[in-house]
């Protein structure tokens, strides 16, 4: 799941490029009212003890993680929205955390920034896009030109996220995996593990850039 804010540059990008990801959101700050003026530490973000403890007292929480849990059942990949990204929507994605999910804070300000494109794989890899296959296309364009300066690793594991239960047959690598892209067919590649030379095939919607997955909030 990622948490944004919808007034960024990022949910613009996403709009813009992923019109199908409008069912992916969940604006949580139509369900969790802002806390009064007076009651705001302007200098104060998620994960501050006080916004953690505000948002998740507040009124319309719960509901809000339920209907974020709906969207995740649904597609796989909920966005997690409030005006900025920094106190209700990293709020809420942070109390899904369980079993091994991948949660992402997307435009917190107290995170670095990342390239919105390297962020847009995480949403390519969830749902059907009318630009998915010209994303994709000029990835594998990258990559085969040797113009591309993204590090890869495998971002998914095969298995059950929630349970934590694997597929332990060696046909795929760990998440997490540094790989090197060797080959890409249709919409599937061809990568070698770096740290054993072991190679894969894979579909190219597992790989994700390794600064987006050292981001992800801890398993």
């Amino acid at each position: 799941m990622i948490s944004l804010g919808w007034n960024t540059e990022l949910f613009q990008y996403i709009c813009d490029n992923i019109p199908e990801a409008h069912v992916l959101v969940v604006d949580v700050s139509a369900i969790i009212a802002a806390p009064p003026r007076c009651r705001r530490n302007r200098n104060a973000f998620f994960p501050d003890d006080s916004v953690v403890s505000q948002v998740r007292g507040a009124r319309g929480f719960d509901e809000a993680v339920e209907c974020c849990e709906c969207v995740l059942r649904r597609h796989g990949i909920v966005l997690v929205m409030c005006k900025g990204g920094n106190h209700r929507a990293p709020t809420v994605a942070d109390s899904m955390k369980r079993g091994y999910r991948f949660i992402f804070h997307a435009t917190l300000r107290t995170r670095y920034p990342l390239r919105r494109r390297n962020i847009a794989v995480l949403v390519h890899a969830c749902v059907k896009s009318k630009s998915g296959d010209s994303f994709y296309r000029q990835l594998t364009q990258e990559i085969e030109e040797k113009r591309c300066d993204i590090r890869f690793c495998a971002g998914w594991q095969a298995g059950d996220l929630d349970t934590g239960k694997w597929d332990t047959s060696n046909r795929f690598p760990k998440a997490g995996a540094d790989v090197e892209v060797l080959s890409v067919r249709d919409c599937m590649c061809t990568v070698e593990e770096k740290d054993t030379g072991c190679t894969y095939t894979l579909p190219i919607t597992w790989l994700v850039p390794k600064c987006v997955f050292e981001r992800r909030e801890c398993w």
